[in-house]
């Protein structure tokens, strides 16, 4: 299922004024197809510096449907479906792999193969 950017936005703004209330001092920030601002948003994705995967059972304006909690390649991922089943994750990295993560996860493959070629080529 996918959901336009403009209610992508409104998804996204409850989610991470509710995470900023409930976490103050860690960080959120939107990655992904959001990001790029795609037309059309197939999963909604925050990258945050939390050590623990975040609470979100009290958060009704979005309608949690259902709870996963499973490490991707190492990464400590909480992802859930909100709304129409739409994918929504949070990817908790540490502070100084932010930027690496929102880069990531809003790129495409082929940039990020392009850029990673060029830099081994650099290294040798």
């Amino acid at each position: 299922m996918k959901i336009t950017y403009h209610e992508a936005k409104e998804q996204l703004s409850l989610i991470i004024d509710f995470l900023k209330n409930k976490y103050p001092d860690n960080n959120f920030f939107v990655s992904g197809d959001f990001l790029r601002k795609k037309e059309l948003i197939s999963e909604l994705i925050i990258i945050s510096d939390l050590l623990s995967y975040p609470d979100l059972e009290t958060f009704n304006p979005v309608n949690i449907q259902k709870c996963n909690w499973k490490d991707f390649n190492g990464v400590p991922i909480s992802e859930f479906e909100i709304n129409m089943f739409l994918p929504f994750v949070i990817k908790l990295v540490k502070p100084d792999e932010i930027e690496w993560f929102i880069w990531k996860e809003s790129s495409d493959v082929k940039h990020i193969n392009k850029v990673f070629k060029k830099t081994i080529f650099r290294i040798l």
